[in-house]
């Protein structure tokens, strides 16, 4: 099978953070040394037991962040086996902190936990993550397209709780997008593929949302953050069946007003099925 490497950055909200309040966003230009951290972003936290939870389909990951005089001992923990490690470092950034190859390709998770002893080296940071999934079979090719989000095959409901001018659009792909601050209102994507990713924004006027893919049960993520980031990740998936699939996103939000964005959507076949999978969209030149 063709294998995929996918990062996704400490922000994105498929990465569940906790306790509440433990954690510190640095977002860009948050500090001196958001330089050199990915896309000058990083959460760090100096709280013994914070944890940095996430799950995902593949066969190898890797969680880079930072090696610092102030960061100490932490565990983590990958499919219930815990490595204990040390985060002491001479200002070593975007480094490797943990990886595991080599695994059963199927769904994984991880939590990084701060098990520090020392208030002299109390913190820990994550910078971001790379996983390495596969699709298709050995001999494919993969071919990928993104369909903007408002092309037919999003649907908006209620379309009246629906808006198509979200605040900074300008940072969306196309410089299109819709927003609802509506609870339950949903938008559902339909595609023919073997993976999807969902793209829309995370900030302080973000909260929680639902995904549902086909008729599994629903899956709660918190896109509520410091900073606004836009064109992030709010779902991925892959390993799915070839065939037709539905993707259902819904509002969610834990204080009237918050909202959720939607940008646009990614789908990936493979050469074998790719006309037949996405007869509507064809590759891009």
């Amino acid at each position: 099978m063709p294998q995929v490497n996918v990062t996704i950055d400490d922000v994105n909200p498929l990465i569940s953070y906790g306790p509440p309040g433990v954690w510190q966003e640095v977002g860009i230009g948050g500090d001196d040394l958001s330089v050199h951290y990915f896309d000058q972003t990083r959460m760090g936290s100096p709280a013994l037991g914070a944890t940095a939870s996430f799950s995902f389909y593949g066969s190898a990951i890797w969680l880079f962040g930072a090696k610092r005089s102030d960061h100490g001992i932490y565990n983590v923990t990958l499919d219930g086996m815990t490595s204990s490690l040390n985060g002491t470092g001479n200002e070593v950034y975007q480094a490797v902190i943990f990886n595991a190859t080599g695994l059963t390709l199927g769904n994984h998770s991880i939590t990084l936990t701060n098990a520090q002893v020392n208030d002299t080296f109390p913190w820990v940071d994550l910078d971001y993550i790379i996983w390495q999934t596969e699709i298709g079979q050995a001999d494919d090719s993969l071919i990928a397209t993104n369909i903007e989000d408002t092309e037919p095959a999003f649907s908006y409901q209620p379309q009246a709780a629906w808006g198509t001018n979200p605040p900074n659009v300008s940072g969306f792909s196309n410089s299109t997008g819709h927003n609802t601050v509506t609870d339950g209102a949903f938008a559902t994507f339909s595609f023919t593929g073997t993976a999807v990713e969902i793209f829309g924004t995370v900030g302080a006027a973000n909260s929680n949302y639902s995904v549902q893919l086909d008729d599994s049960e629903p899956i709660t993520y918190n896109a509520m953050r410091l900073n606004f980031y836009p064109q992030v990740p709010l779902y991925f998936a892959t390993g799915l069946t070839p065939g037709n699939h539905t993707l259902k996103v819904t509002n969610k939000p834990t204080s009237p007003g918050l909202g959720l964005s939607i940008d646009y959507a990614s789908i990936t076949g493979t050469t074998k099925r790719y006309f037949s999978a996405f007869p509507h969209y064809l590759p891009r030149r």
